[in-house]
């Protein structure tokens, strides 16, 4: 049945004084308010917040309580919900009234199952138990359950929950029994989901067999080498104008919290700190290193990818996704020789970076093949920070997207979603426009080159020829036309 408005106003005015904090159970209430509050109707476990009001709603049918009914649904709302969190925070509002009530535990209700998949990693559904006003993990309610687990010391393992979920494995799928238990123990497959799935040992075998080649790859190409007799290059900090030292600073802290600098107190190379305005408002933080460091590199005879090489393997596909590889170069770490040259001098003081900056000669051709090591043998191709992949379809376009998200994420490189395309129709990359159609010219680039002076020199005029010839295969007789200029 359903209590008198009376009675329920007064007891919800005595939870609001006794304050959430304080309402641990029932337990902690008087026996006058634990008899009133008792429901008689209750959500029941793994019920929806909108489903237990209906049948609130519906049962307040029977009786007649006139004006009073909107407080009678609003206090007996809050009363029969077995999650003590959705009550909690329902008694701490002011003026509660029963859309205020929905509104809120609605929200309640998606806000944890949504955190439900997200720590679950699209984890299969859970019977009866992915609703928001489950009963809380210490109490059994009308779940029954008589496993009893013993750990390996002899002691009583306590078993949380237990359930039904639904397990794929390759073309094998079946409905097996789930035990949640307390602790932070890994996870375990047991002997009884062992008898209904059958795992590829040869292929587990060939994984665990697998040596560690991400330390490998990713240190191997982390050292700067010096040309012989070179001596260290220190330049003064320069000075940062007044509008944007506060961004500065704040940079500089950030860079050292996650790891990029270091903040030093003595070094023989030091570059002067150019910060440059970002789009967003920030700053970026760069290092001069063409009068320091740069002149003083040996070169790295590493081959960058011609056009031909990069869209020779893209020809058929259909849609386009490009990566952006976030902070590329400052992916990769330096050794302890090499930090020291890549010191920047700045206000606040010195700051050495662990990590490979952007402004040194030799970062693209490093990155070019620390990559190239990664995504070598996958349907991808890149240039430096943009990786580029494809398809004959959808589907095949989704498989090698993929597996290179997998390998990419093996080696915690990271890319910056903002400036990803996915499944484009077109995308410019390289200079070029590539869609199904095939390879064109950039417009803007095109529009750049008609749009330069005319050359009055030979120097002026090799830099001209040298822009057009980038899209020599699109021009006729271009190289009579070459000979006739030269």
């Amino acid at each position: 049945m359903l209590h008198s408005p009376v009675k329920l106003n007064e007891v919800t005015k005595q939870l609001k004084e006794l304050g959430a904090n304080k309402l641990t159970g029932h337990d902690g209430l008087s026996p006058q308010l634990l008899k009133e509050l008792r429901p008689a109707l209750s959500a029941p476990l793994g019920e929806s917040v909108n489903t237990y009001l209906v049948e609130l709603k519906h049962l307040a049918e029977t009786w007649d309580f006139g004006e009073f009914l909107s407080q009678i649904l609003r206090d007996h709302f809050v009363c029969g919900l077995i999650s003590s969190g959705m009550q909690k925070r329902l008694l701490t509002e002011d003026d509660l009234t029963l859309s205020k009530e929905i509104e809120i535990t609605s929200n309640m209700e998606v806000a944890e199952f949504e955190a439900i998949n997200i720590k679950d990693g699209g984890a299969s559904k859970i019977h009866k138990f992915t609703k928001a006003n489950a009963m809380p993990e210490n109490v059994c309610g009308n779940v029954k359950c008589d496993r009893k687990l013993i750990a390996y010391g002899g002691h009583d393992i306590p078993i949380l929950r237990e359930a039904h979920v639904k397990v794929t494995y390759k073309s094998q799928s079946k409905t097996l029994p789930l035990i949640v238990a307390a602790g932070n123990g890994p996870s375990l497959f047991g002997r009884n989901w062992l008898q209904e799935i059958k795992l590829d040992w040869n292929m587990i075998k060939a994984v665990k067999k697998m040596p560690d080649i991400k330390p490998q790859i990713m240190n191997e190409f982390t050292h700067l080498n010096l040309k012989p007799d070179v001596k260290p290059k220190f330049f003064k900090a320069r000075a940062v104008p007044l509008a944007i030292s506060e961004k500065v600073e704040s940079e500089l802290n950030r860079l050292v919290k996650i790891g990029v600098l270091e903040k030093v107190d003595y070094s023989d190379w030091a570059s002067p700190n150019v910060p440059a305005n970002k789009p967003n408002g920030g700053v970026r933080i760069c290092g001069d290193f063409k009068a320091t460091v740069n002149p003083s590199l040996n070169p790295k005879e590493y081959p960058m990818p011609t056009a031909e090489e990069i869209f020779a393997n893209f020809q058929g596909g259909q849609k386009f996704t490009k990566l952006d590889l976030n902070g590329a170069y400052l992916q990769i770490e330096l050794d302890d020789e090499s930090k020291e040259l890549v010191t920047i001098n700045t206000p606040l003081g010195l700051y050495r970076y662990k990590r490979l900056p952007f402004g040194i000669s030799e970062s693209g051709a490093i990155f070019q093949e620390t990559l190239d090591k990664i995504l070598s043998g996958l349907p991808a191709a890149h240039i430096v920070d943009d990786v580029l992949i494809t398809g004959k379809n959808d589907f095949e376009h989704l498989e090698n997207l993929r597996s290179v998200l997998d390998k990419l994420r093996d080696f915690d490189i990271r890319f910056n979603p903002d400036k990803c395309e996915y499944f484009a129709d077109q995308v410019e990359y390289f200079g070029f426009v590539l869609s199904a159609k095939g390879i064109e010219p950039n417009p803007r680039k095109v529009e750049a080159v008609m749009n330069m002076p005319r050359p009055r020199n030979r120097d002026e005029l090799l830099s001209f020829l040298g822009m057009v010839n980038y899209y020599r295969k699109f021009i006729p007789e271009m190289a009579t036309f070459q000979l006739s200029v030269e």
